[in-house]
Formats: C-alpha cells, structure tokens, sequence
C-alpha cells in the first residue's frame, strides 16, 4: 500500500527542492531520487488530513475534464487521456494525490476504475463518468459533468451573493461593538470625571454600567453567530461530504433559505436527468446518479422515490407525481411528454425555470437580510449614541463641580 511523503532533496544540479511522492516506501522513494539523478535530505510521513489536502477549485475541475475530452477529440482512448492529463498537470502536491489513479491506468486498468480515485471526484460526477465509460460515451458524460460543475457554480455564486455583501456591512459594525467594549468603556471607566460630589460618580459609572451590559448582549451575540458562520465557511470549503451534507441541511431547514436550496437543488436534479437521457443513458441509471447527489435530504429522497417507483412498475409521469417535490405547472409538462426528446426538452426548461427560483429566493433573503443589518446596526449606533451622552453627562457634572468651586 502507498503512502504520501513530503521529501527534501537536491536536484541534479545540487539544488535544494521539495516534494511530495506517493510510493510504497521510503526505500521506493530514494530508488525515485536517485533515478532522477538527486540525493536525499529528508523524508517525511505526510498525514492526510481535511486541514493539509490539497483545495481543488471548480475550475480546475472543469479544466481538467476539458483536458481529457481535447484527448478524446483527437483519438485517444479514455484511459490514455486521463493518464497524459494527470502528468501534465504542473502543481507537485496535485499531481501526487492523483498518483493512485495513475497507478491504475499503468496496470491496465479502466478509465472509471481510475477517475474513481482521483481526489476531487465527487458521487454524482463519478456515477455519471462510470456512465459513460459503461456506455462508450464518455466524451458527452464529461461535458454533462462540466455542465453540472457550471451550474453548481451559478449556485454557489447565488450564495455568496446572498451572504458575502451583507457579511462586510455587519463586519465594519461588529468592530464598534468589540471597540466599545474593550476600549471605549474601559477607558471611561479608569478616567471618569472629576465631580464634586459621590452621588454624581455613582450616577455616571451606574450609567456606564447600563450601557456595557446592553453592549455585552450584542457582543456576545456578535461573536456566537461570527464564529459559527466562519466555522460553517470552513467546513463547506474543507469539510467532508458528510460534514458538508449536515450543515447543508440545517442551513436548507430555515424558512428563508429553503426555497433558495430546494430549488438551487431540484434545478441541478433536472439538468442532470436532461442531459443525461439526451446522451442515451436508460432512466434507471439517471436516477441512481441523481438519487446520490445533492446537499438536501429531502431532495435525494425525492430521486430515490421516483425511482423506486418506475422499478415497482409506475410510468416516469406516475413516478414524478408521487414524489411530492414537484410544481403544478411542473407536474402539468412531465406528464404530457409522449417520447425521450420531450422529456429532454422539459426536463431542461425545469431545471432553468428552478434556477430562476432559486435566484428569486435569493433576492428575498438579501432584502430580509438588510432589514436584520440595519436593525442590528442601529442598535450599535444607539449603543454609541448612550455612550457618548454618558461621556457628556460626566463631563458636564465634572465642568458644574470646577464652576462652584471657582465661586
């Protein structure tokens, strides 16, 4: 069994260089430095963790597919196109974790059986590939997976505009609630005022107290959502699928934002089942691709569902009606359609029409957005407004004290 090892060497020309190698041993990772023509520092385990693997954004996947369908284009085999691909690809850290693939495509093996380790290979992407390749269409299951990557990526954008703005308005408030708190309270309290008499001290820092626990309350507030939003941010971009899978659906169960995942979802579900039935792929196995896609429980149930259905007998519009995720207008065209083509064509005018819901929930959680950033920013001005009049009432009892005292 093979192992990751980050190497510290020098090259042919005496040259330090680094590394990482998948081999067997450290012995095979010598045997591969001295072929090389360099010599040994350091030899490291390298631990595979969520924290140190490599991040593989949506364009580079969309490169990398496209790399192999330009192979297929000009004649070569789907395994040899995936193999050229790999070893060309320039990054050393990327192009050691899809040494496994490799592997396989050396001993022989299929173009599915290798695409299967490599490292950013999801469930319906590889469902769709093992597809093609089952099927000799592995070209159109490679555009069908950069068109499903394109659309993950409208959604995605879909999201962060709906996070990403409103995140940096309420930031640049969240500093003022940390800076009264910290600092500006602080600092009133260890320089408060001069003042003739006990009772005014005491009416000033009792003040001072008020707003430090009215404050108190929007930071801790602040800081339980903001750490749990970074946290949720960080596992959605590193986390395992199943990691990512729960908080989806925590996320999908709040009412706002449910229509935007059922639909971003249900629209990715349609395209899918639309190209791949225009690529010949029988129903069945569409389904089954479907059915393990989707950050939305109740979305995969749906699938599974439908295709439950047409294994238990029911026509693909029987089967539809049933699954109870479906719009009237929705229900209306799946079941009118008569042959293959038509179930193309509407699948796909669905998938887009889901996506334009998909874009109108988004805009209805970006206005309800504002209305919670603007509420939660007047409070901190409020906050700010009370501290200055206390900073003010203290200075103006401290001011009336000297005035006396002068007389």
């Amino acid at each position: 069994m093979s192992h990751y090892y980050d190497v510290s060497y020098l090259n042919q020309n005496g040259m330090p260089a680094k590394r990482m190698f998948f081999l067997p041993s450290r012995q095979d990772v010598r045997r591969e430095i001295a072929a090389m023509g360099g010599s040994v520092q350091s030899i490291k385990d390298r631990e595979r963790s969520w924290f140190n693997r490599e991040y593989y954004a949506r364009d580079f996947k969309m490169a990398f597919f496209k790399a192999i369908a330009f192979h297929l284009e000009v004649g070569t085999s789907s395994a040899q196109s995936l193999l050229h691909v790999i070893e060309a690809e320039p990054h050393p850290t990327k192009r050691a974790e899809m040494q496994p693939a490799l592997e396989v495509l050396a001993r022989g093996g299929h173009f599915a059986d290798a695409a299967a380790l490599l490292p950013f290979i999801d469930k319906p992407i590889l469902s769709m590939l093992q597809a093609g390749d089952m099927s000799g269409s592995t070209k159109e299951a490679l555009n069908d997976a950069i068109a499903l990557l394109e659309n993950r990526q409208q959604t995605w954008k879909l999201l962060t505009g709906a996070f990403s703005w409103i995140t940096i308005d309420v930031a640049s408030m969240a500093s003022t609630v940390y800076s009264i708190h910290f600092w500006a309270i602080p600092y009133l309290r260890n320089s408060k005022p001069k003042m003739d008499n006990a009772a005014a001290t005491e009416r000033y820092l009792a003040q001072l107290d008020k707003v430090e626990a009215f404050n108190l309350l929007l930071l801790v507030a602040t800081t339980v959502l903001g750490v749990g939003g970074v946290i949720a941010a960080v596992l959605l971009l590193f986390g395992s699928a199943d990691v990512k899978e729960k908080i989806y659906t925590k996320i999908a169960a709040i009412p706002i934002l449910r229509s935007l995942f059922i639909d971003a979802s249900m629209s990715e579900g349609f395209l899918m089942l639309s190209r791949m039935t225009k690529n010949g792929v029988p129903t069945l196995k569409v389904l089954e691709v479907i059915e393990t896609f989707g950050s939305v429980v109740s979305i995969r149930r749906f699938w599974r569902g439908v295709r439950e259905a047409i294994v238990a007998g029911w026509d693909v519009r029987q089967a539809f009606r049933g699954g109870g995720m479906l719009l009237e207008r929705e229900m209306i065209a799946i079941t009118s359609h008569q042959n293959r083509d038509q179930l193309v064509r509407i699948t796909e005018a669905m998938s887009e029409s889901r996506r334009e819901l998909a874009k109108a929930g988004a805009a209805r959680f970006i206005r309800l957005s504002v209305g919670v950033a603007v509420i939660y920013m007047t409070l901190v001005m409020l906050v700010a407004i009370w501290l200055l009049m206390v900073q003010d009432s203290g200075l103006s009892s401290s001011f009336e004290g000297l005035m006396k005292g002068g007389v």
